[in-house]
């Protein structure tokens, strides 16, 4: 009985470990969402994409379902893709 019950508890916990790296990676941006959608009144498009980014590294800063290392390189991809920032302002 104790090995039957240590395996469910075990599959319990998988699931459960699955479901918070999904949640945690949801989070930023599911976060960059929410600051993009609500917006800051005189804001301009590529400041709003500054700030949702900004929100987005830091949830991911905080939850860390990557390193803190990959975290920082989202600028690079995000400011370039979404034309708020050119590669080389990015990089500077």
């Amino acid at each position: 009985m104790g090995v039957l019950s240590h395996s469910a508890s075990h599959k319990e916990g998988s699931r459960h470990l699955g479901l918070s790296l999904a949640l945690k990676f949801i989070s930023g941006p599911l976060c960059f969402w929410v600051v993009h959608s609500i917006g800051v009144q005189g804001l301009p498009e590529a400041g709003l994409i500054v700030l949702a980014t900004l929100a987005w590294v830091v949830v991911w800063w905080i939850v860390q379902p990557i390193p803190w290392g990959a975290t920082s390189l989202l600028p690079l991809v995000i400011f370039p893709l979404s034309q708020a920032m050119s590669i080389q302002e990015t990089a500077k």
